[in-house]
C-alpha cells in the first residue's frame, strides 16, 4: 500500500506574471484500488491585451495597447481513477475530470458580448400596456422593427418589454461607457465553465462494457442576430426570416398567441431577430444555458473462450458514438446542438446552424494472433 501527497510551484513572467500552484495525492493498493487526484490553482496578473475605446462621437474606434488587471482563477481536477478488482480478471473501473474556470476582468470599456440590455416583465400582457409604454419610452433602438412595420406598427399584448434603467426615458446604450451603459448590464458569460468528463468500464466473465460521457457545467449564449438570412435561423424561426418554413413541430406550442399568454416566444412578427429587432437586441429573456451532458461513447464485448492454438484472443464488440446529449436548450430548442452553438466551423459563426455530430455505430471484431 503507498500513499503520496505533494504540492508544486510554478512561476512565469511574460507578457504579465502568472503563478501556479498544484496539489496532488495518489493511493495505491495493490489488486484492491488505485486512485490519482490533481488540483491547480492559478492566478495571472497584469496581462497585456489589445482594447479598445469609443471615441466621443461614436464615429472613430482609437486601439490602444496597455496594461490590464485581470486576475483568474483556475482549479483543475485531473482524472481521477479508480479500479476495484473481484476476482480472477474481473474488474470495474471509474475515470472522471473535471475543471472549473472563473475570470474577473476590470477594463474601462464593458464587454459588448457580456454586457446587453434588458427586458423588463417578458412580454406586455395587453394592448393599454403597451401603448402606455409605447407614449412614455422612446424604444425604437429595440422595437424598432416594430414601429417600421407596415402592419400592426405599434406595441401590442406579447410584444418584447425592455426595461429603462437609468429612468431617462429613452431605451440605449447612454454613452457606452462603464460610468454610462445606458439600460445596459451584465447578463451573461459565453466562457464555458465547469468542463467535466468520466468514464465507467467493466468486465466479466469475457463482457466487457464502456461508457464515456462529456460536459459542460455552464455557458451562456444568445442566439445569433441576423443581417442576412444566415443568422440563428433555427432558433429563431419565422421571428428572423418570415419565410422559415423548416421548424420544429412543437414550435408553435412556443408563440404568443391571444390563447397561448404564457409562451416564451413573443407576438410572431418578422425580422424581429434582425438588427434593431427586438429579438436582434441580446436581452436576459432571450439568453440561452447551453451546458449539456452528453453521451459519447458506449462500447459492449465478448472476447470468446477459444483454443490458443490459431488465435490468441478473438474479441466481438458493438459500439456506438454521440448517442444522446441533455441540455438546458431542448427546453426551447430540440434541433440545435448545444456544443456547436457557439462554435466558429458551423455554416455560419454564432448561429448553431450546421452539420452536428453524427450518431455512429459500429459492428466488429478484435483478433490477436
Amino acid at each position: 500500500m503507498q500513499l503520496r501527497i505533494g504540492s508544486h510551484y510554478f512561476f512565469v513572467e511574460f507578457y504579465g506574471r502568472s503563478l501556479q500552484r498544484s496539489v496532488f495525492a495518489d493511493f495505491c493498493a495493490e489488486n484492491i484500488a488505485y486512485s490519482f487526484i490533481d488540483v491547480l490553482f492559478q492566478e495571472r496578473k497584469e496581462i497585456f491585451r489589445r482594447i479598445f475605446f469609443p471615441s466621443v462621437d461614436r464615429n472613430l474606434t482609437v486601439s490602444y495597447v496597455g496594461s490590464q488587471n485581470q486576475a483568474v482563477s483556475s482549479i483543475f481536477v485531473q482524472p481521477l481513477h479508480e479500479e476495484f478488482r473481484i476476482g480472477d480478471g474481473n474488474a470495474a473501473h471509474c475515470n472522471h475530470a473535471c475543471s472549473r474556470s472563473k475570470s474577473f476582468l476590470n477594463i474601462f470599456f464593458g464587454l459588448d458580448s457580456a454586457t446587453e440590455i434588458n427586458h423588463e416583465k417578458g412580454l406586455f400582457t395587453t394592448d393599454k400596456e403597451a401603448a402606455e409604454y409605447q407614449a412614455k419610452i422612446n424604444d425604437k433602438v429595440v422595437n424598432g422593427r416594430v414601429y417600421s412595420s407596415k402592419v400592426d406598427g405599434y406595441l401590442r399584448a406579447g410584444d418584447v418589454r425592455f426595461a429603462d434603467l437609468n429612468g431617462d426615458n429613452v431605451i440605449g446604450a447612454g454613452a457606452g461607457t462603464v460610468d454610462d451603459p445606458g439600460d445596459k448590464q451584465i447578463i451573461g458569460n459565453t466562457t464555458p465553465r465547469y468542463s467535466y468528463s468520466f468514464r465507467l468500464d467493466a468486465s466479466w466473465n469475457g463482457f466487457d462494457v464502456s461508457a464515456f460521457f462529456q460536459g459542460i457545467g455552464k455557458r451562456d449564449w444568445y442566439p445569433s442576430y441576423s443581417t442576412t438570412s444566415q443568422g440563428a435561423n433555427s432558433f429563431w424561426g419565422p421571428y428572423s426570416f418570415p419565410s422559415t418554413s423548416f421548424v420544429e413541430k412543437s414550435f408553435p406550442e412556443d408563440c404568443w398567441t391571444e390563447d397561448n399568454r404564457n409562451a416564451f416566444f413573443p407576438r410572431i412578427r418578422g425580422y424581429q431577430s434582425y438588427s434593431g429587432g427586438s429579438l436582434g437586441t441580446v436581452n436576459d429573456r432571450y439568453i440561452q444555458n447551453i451546458a449539456y451532458l452528453r453521451f459519447k461513447n458506449l462500447s459492449i464485448g465478448y472476447t470468446l473462450p477459444i483454443s490458443k492454438r490459431i488465435f490468441e484472443k478473438v474479441r466481438v464488440y458493438v459500439s456506438g458514438e454521440n448517442l444522446y446529449y441533455w441540455s438546458p436548450l431542448k427546453k426551447h430548442n430540440k434541433t440545435i446542438d448545444p456544443e456547436l452553438a457557439i462554435s466558429s466551423s458551423t455554416y455560419s459563426s454564432n448561429t448553431g446552424s450546421g452539420y452536428a455530430y453524427p450518431r455512429v455505430y459500429t459492428v466488429g471484431v478484435d483478433i490477436t494472433f
